[in-house]
């Protein structure tokens, strides 16, 4: 909706108001600006993630995005500026999907570059969908424009955390900032989508206000698509950024964590995945992780539980229902240490005799009591889709391509449940590969009463990419949301250990086949966020459907004179 333009007395001629109202309904920027717009906003995007890390940006990353939102005002124009600038967010900020496709999945050059068309095709639809909902709701209520959009940018981040195939919240918003220590306070009371609103709001601002000084320096009202707010808005916005600016480069150092108490070993085996498995190259491939194993030398404090040892994700026939060699190894190994042995392994279920079920295996987590016995066993609930199951229809893996892929990936069945681990009388979650990348899991682990946790990783599928690099960033992010230790194992790199303030206090070079000793605490104080868990999210979506519904509310128009 429009509203009236002002006139100045009454000196403007018929030809002055008809020349104004041109203007006004012309759109304020050329169709191929917009859609530059979108691309430096992908641009600036994917540069403020690893490798290059340049966090800074983005602060400033959805600015020509947003600006050409609100200087233009074309909800299709918008779209596909929207849309080319996601396409350029992911494909700069995950170049590995395409890597580990062709590299490791064996797909030939020409059935990768598809699959990577698609899987930019669907990310794309997030800044797309962005960008014309936020358009239209900025039309609308522009005096509200830079709460609409950054709640806009929030809420759509909690969609993609769940859709498609089970979600993929990989580089959120907030979660570029996490080596600034004084802006990460926010964790713990928002979460990632908290930050990600924080740092959405402080691009809305800064856009908002780049807009209003174009049109001021074009002079007059004749270039604006539609009212805006005055001077006492300029003002509020400009505190509010000035604020937020504040906020995220506040020195906060925080103190080093309490002196630890549990020792822990995390192996890191370097394990090759194109290895050929027989019964001799597997007899030596377990003779290698029982040595590294044995160089464990953490030991843990008097009266505290036994030390921590864990195997990672890797590439390796692990069946341990399967293998009695297996088992008896991992017995030898937990009761001559004195140590719990958590590794990743393939479980099965359980038939009514007792017996696997074939026909249902897990990417599972499993522990090895000081005693020998197993002991929890937790199956992945998030599985990588594409990687470890194909989600589509049961006709479709009959196509040869598909149905080579499922044998290459595995058609792994999902978890039912949230499983813990105990060490004593403390207790533990463990996240498998990515999902360190999913809040609401490691949430959920905590606020079930785990006192750390841990994620076994095997990041060698991604390459020498960003990856790896990345999805250490998800751990720490999971550290500091809900204060507790993370343990991070993987098979060639990045092996970390990560305090409760998300500083990583040792890890292992890639590559490198070693272990890393550690010392670390039980934690059980909850955060906020982990208390009410994604009420950012949440609250900004309601934000959003809230002003979205008043916009379809007629309105009365004033009745003529």
């Amino acid at each position: 909706m429009r509203r009236m333009p002002r006139l100045a007395k009454n000196t403007t001629t018929p030809q002055d108001g008809q020349k104004a109202g041109a203007i006004a309904a012309k759109p304020g920027s050329q169709a191929w600006m917009v859609m530059l717009a979108g691309v430096v906003s992908g641009l600036l995007g994917f540069i403020s993630f690893p490798k290059l890390s340049l966090s800074w940006l983005a602060w400033i990353a959805l600015v020509p995005l947003m600006a050409a939102m609100l200087q233009d005002g074309r909800k299709g124009l918008a779209f596909w500026a929207g849309y080319a600038g996601g396409v350029v967010f992911f494909a700069g900020s995950c170049p590995w999907v395409f890597t580990t496709l062709h590299r490791y999945g064996s797909l030939n050059y020409t059935v990768t570059t598809l699959a990577f068309i698609l899987f930019l095709a669907l990310t794309g639809i997030f800044w797309a969908l962005f960008a014309a909902s936020g358009t239209w709701l900025a039309r609308r209520f522009p005096l509200f424009a830079p709460l609409l959009l950054a709640a806009l940018w929030t809420a759509i981040e909690l969609l993609r955390t769940h859709v498609p195939f089970g979600g993929f919240p990989w580089n959120l918003l907030g979660a570029s900032q996490v080596n600034h220590a004084g802006f990460m306070l926010a964790l713990p009371l928002g979460g990632v989508y908290g930050a990600s609103f924080l740092v959405a709001l402080g691009n809305a601002l800064l856009a908002s206000l780049l807009r209003r000084g174009w049109n001021l320096w074009r002079g007059g009202q004749g270039g604006r698509p539609w009212p805006h707010p005055g001077r006492k808005a300029t003002i509020a916005e400009a505190v509010i950024l000035f604020l937020l600016i504040g906020f995220a480069t506040f020195p906060y150092d925080p103190s080093p964590p309490p002196t630890a108490q549990i020792g822990a070993c995390l192996v890191q085996p370097v394990t090759k995945f194109n290895t050929q498995w027989n019964d001799p190259v597997y007899a030596h491939f377990l003779g290698r992780m029982g040595e590294l194993t044995r160089r464990c030398t953490a030991s843990t404090a008097p009266g505290s539980p036994a030390t921590l040892v864990l195997w990672p994700e890797q590439p390796a026939p692990l069946e341990y229902q399967l293998q009695p060699q297996l088992q008896a190894q991992l017995a030898a190994l937990a009761t001559q240490m004195h140590a719990e042995i958590v590794l990743e392994e393939v479980g099965y279920g359980v038939n009514s005799q007792g017996l696997p079920q074939m026909n249902q295996p897990h990417n599972s987590a499993l522990e090895i009591k000081p005693n020998g016995q197993a002991g929890a066993r937790y199956d992945k609930l998030h599985l990588v889709p594409f990687g470890e199951d194909l989600p589509l229809p049961n006709w479709l893996l009959h196509i040869p391509a598909l149905a080579r892929w499922t044998a290459l990936a595995g058609n792994f069945v999902a978890g039912r449940r949230m499983t813990l681990f105990s060490l004593g009388s403390d207790r533990f979650g463990v996240l498998i590969c990515y999902e360190s990348d999913f809040p609401q899991l490691a949430r959920q682990m905590t606020a079930d009463g785990a006192n750390w946790l841990v994620n076994l990783s095997d990041d060698g599928w991604y390459g020498n990419s960003s990856a790896a690099a990345q999805s250490l960033a998800g751990a720490r992010l999971r550290a500091m949301e809900n204060r507790r230790w993370m343990l991070r194992a993987t098979n060639d790199g990045i092996t970390a250990v990560i305090d409760p303030r998300g500083r990583v206090t040792a890890r292992l070079p890639r590559w490198q086949r070693e272990v890393l000793e550690a010392r670390f605490s039980a934690h059980r104080r909850l955060t906020f966020y982990t208390r009410h868990g994604d009420w950012p999210g949440r609250g900004c979506a309601i934000i959003v459907l809230i002003f979205a519904a008043i916009s379809f509310i007629p309105r009365r128009r004033p009745k003529p004179l």
